[in-house]
């Protein structure tokens, strides 16, 4: 913008008569707009005539910004409808048309003149955004053309790392031939003098190569990782890494394929960042990006051999403490993630990478590098990064343990193994520490465990393995695990004995997990049953306070109501805390609503319980029933009605039993529960409550 051209043409006047208005001038390569309110001057807004580029002014600031017109006329509603900007309250109709006739080349299908000028400057916003696109694009394909294609030392390199003379024999079934991916020969089936065997290896008889049966797959592939590292030009090195699967098919060809998924330049000489990640996306269009659409991440892999360009590459950047170490980790044929080791680009770590590699710790220095983060992931128990000795550094003063993690090239489990057994004097075979790498468990997994206290690490092996075998087939070593840590939670908890090995150690898990879960079950009951007692006897006490006199009234009634036959037995409750309880263990509203208790004290309905004689102690159902032995409600567990049909002959003898025992005030009472009852439903009609209306219904038994 050339902003002293647009600040040199005069401020045009804005109509006196106008509370709002947007005067107009063209200079040689721009249009103005100076926009009004309440006669100040608060913006001007300029615009390219030949290429829409725009920005704003502010008078009483001295402040120029990007702004586009809909912004100037402060119309932040305008995706609104009806909001859109209108030349009419901006501008008169001499205006309008002159300023149409300016801007008619451009967008002229687009009618107000202020919506066409919006529009342009949209355009030229997308326009910008889509240079700007192409022009980042550009940079990085010209930057990643500065990488070259790996060559065929390279593949060949990386190949052999991989697969090394690894070679399949390929069965055909018709023939009842193999064809040798070796030599390219095929020869009869028994011409190799053993079974041929799925997956089984044999000997070529033309090449006497050593190769692996397959008698399923056509093609054959193999997955696994490469790094590469070296210079691209002065300003900055690279971290490639590439995918590497190689593939044999039944004609006897093998071909290695390398997808890079990432680079990462290692930028010199800069204060602000010290690289750039680039991912090669192909999920929505292929290419090298700064954005991760494909989700690319960085794999433990081998480091190619390039010492010049290792070197070449690591010089002058943040990584450059590795330059040294990392071609002879590559030389070696190490695998590791190197990108987690450049975490560390610190001499100390350095050294403790390389002496890993040259004590022969070859698992433990990649499991290391797979756990560095940027809050320092080898830290803690694992390893002492400023030790000088190799007791120090990996926190074992027995050199046998130390020779025992090299031999067994033993990773991070294996030494907090060690660590443990040299710390605590305690033995451990070579079986053990197999088992406990393979299922990963650590010693903090031991510790922290109910077993540990009862079990050696030998012995929980074994029992783990004698229950899986026995009992859980199906199970994982963890999950059988859990399932031992479960039995002896719940055996301490219900106060077994758990100094006797009978109880710690049971010959059968499963059965005795079973027994001890139902105990359990029943122990969890009856402390539910102790804590409503407890909350039922505090309510019981409020209820007392608040409603007077209702227990009075259920002692009262108990002989009018209480009633059974050879089947079924109808219960007065005494007080607050049996109906609370009825409540909790059917699950119902009944002890957790007040308004029955109204009804008490008003005699308008009296609480029941309905019990089946083979069990008079266990709740069955809840009955609301008036005072002339009308039944407003029954209701069971979860307010379910189980083998209700059954039940209402019962209900309707003993109806017939109230009506015999009720007294003169007992009709009276009846009387008016019956004019009670048909007020609430006229007001639960008026509410349109169907479903209570019609649940009401559906209980409602009255007197025949």
């Amino acid at each position: 913008m050339k902003w002293t051209e647009i600040l040199r043409a005069p401020v045009i006047p804005a109509d006196a008569k106008r509370t709002k208005h947007i005067t107009f001038q063209t200079t040689e390569n721009y249009l103005i707009l100076d926009v009004w309110k309440g006669g100040n001057n608060t913006c001007r807004h300029a615009i390219n005539l030949k290429t829409w580029e725009y920005g704003t002014y502010f008078p009483d600031t001295g402040i120029k910004k990007v702004t586009n017109i809909n912004s100037c006329t402060d119309n932040y509603e305008r995706y609104y409808w009806g909001s859109e900007l209108r030349d009419e309250a901006w501008m008169t109709q001499e205006q309008i048309r002159d300023l149409d006739a300016i801007t008619k080349k451009e967008k002229d299908w687009v009618k107000d003149v202020l919506q066409r000028i919006e529009q342009m400057e949209t355009d030229y916003n997308a326009e910008k955004r889509e240079r700007a696109r192409d022009s980042k694009e550009e940079r990085i394909r010209k930057l990643m053309s500065k990488c070259p294609n790996p060559g065929k030392e390279v593949h060949d390199w990386i190949t052999e790392k991989i697969v090394g003379d690894l070679q399949y024999a390929f069965y055909d079934k018709q023939q009842k031939t193999c064809h040798c991916t070796a030599c390219g020969g095929d020869f009869p089936e028994k011409a190799a003098g053993v079974p041929v065997k799925h997956r089984k290896q044999i000997t070529c008889p033309l090449c006497g190569h050593l190769l692996t049966v397959n008698k399923k797959a056509d093609i054959i592939s193999v997955t696994d990782w490469l790094t590469m590292i070296h210079n691209v030009d002065e300003k900055q090195g690279v971290e490639r890494h590439f995918k590497v699967t190689v593939e044999w098919d039944r004609t006897g060809t093998r071909t290695t394929d390398l997808d890079e998924h990432i680079r990462l330049m290692m930028l010199r000489d800069t204060k602000k960042e010290i690289m750039k990640i680039y991912y090669y996306g192909n999920l929505y269009w292929a290419g090298w990006s700064t954005g991760n659409n494909s989700n690319r991440r960085w794999h433990s892999a081998y480091l190619y051999p390039d010492t010049e360009g290792i070197q070449a590459g690591l010089h002058g950047t943040a990584y450059e403490a590795w330059t040294d170490v990392f071609p002879k980790l590559a030389q070696m044929g190490i695998k590791a993630h190197y990108n987690g080791l450049m975490v560390e680009s610190n001499k100390e770590f350095t050294g403790i990478a390389e002496y890993m590699a040259k004590g022969r710790f070859y698992r433990l220095l990649n499991e290391l590098s797979l756990c560095i983060t940027y809050w320092g992931g080898y830290s803690g128990s694992t390893i002492d990064v400023s030790g000088e000795n190799a007791e120090e550094i990996l926190q074992i003063e027995d050199k046998q343990l130390i020779n025992r993690l090299r031999q067994a090239d033993g990773g991070i489990c294996m030494l907090h193994w060690l660590q443990w057994s040299d710390l605590n004097n305690r033995k451990l075979s070579e079986q053990y520490l197999s088992w406990a790498e393979k299922n990963k468990i650590e010693p903090d997994n031991y510790l922290r465990s109910e077993a540990g206290k009862y079990l050696t690490p030998e012995q929980l092996m074994n029992y783990i393995n004698r229950q899986k075998k026995e009992s859980y087939p199906s199970r994982t070593i963890a999950g059988v695990w859990d399932q031992y840590e479960d039995y002896l939670s719940m055996a301490k908890e219900l106060g077994k004995h758990m100094d006797d090995a009978l109880v710690y150690r049971p010959r059968e898990l499963k059965r005795r997990h079973d027994e001890v879960n139902a105990e359990m079950e029943l122990h969890r009951e009856e402390i539910q049953r102790k804590r409503d007692a407890r909350e039922a006897a505090r309510q019981a006490q409020e209820m007392r306070e608040k409603y007077p006199g209702y227990e009075d009234i259920l002692s009262e009634i108990s002989a009018k109501f209480e009633y059974q036959n050879d089947s079924y037995c109808i219960l007065v409750p005494k007080n607050f805390m049996e109906i609370t309880a009825e409540g909790m263990a059917l699950h119902h509203c009944v002890g957790n609503t007040e308004r029955y208790f109204d009804r008490i004290v008003s005699r308008e309905t009296y609480i029941c319980f309905l019990r089946q004689q083979s069990s008079p102690d266990k709740p069955f159902y809840t009955i609301e029933v008036e005072p002339g032995g009308t039944i407003r409600q029954h209701r069971g567990a979860y307010d379910e009605e189980p083998g209700i049909e059954e039940i209402k002959p019962f209900l309707r003898e003993w109806q017939k039993v109230i009506r015999k025992r009720m007294s003169k005030q007992d009709h009276e009472y009846a009387a008016q529960s019956e004019i009670l009852r048909q007020k609430n439903i006229e007001e639960l009609k008026a509410k349109n409550n169907t479903v209570v209306l019609k649940g009401l219904a559906e209980d409602l038994m009255e007197v025949i």
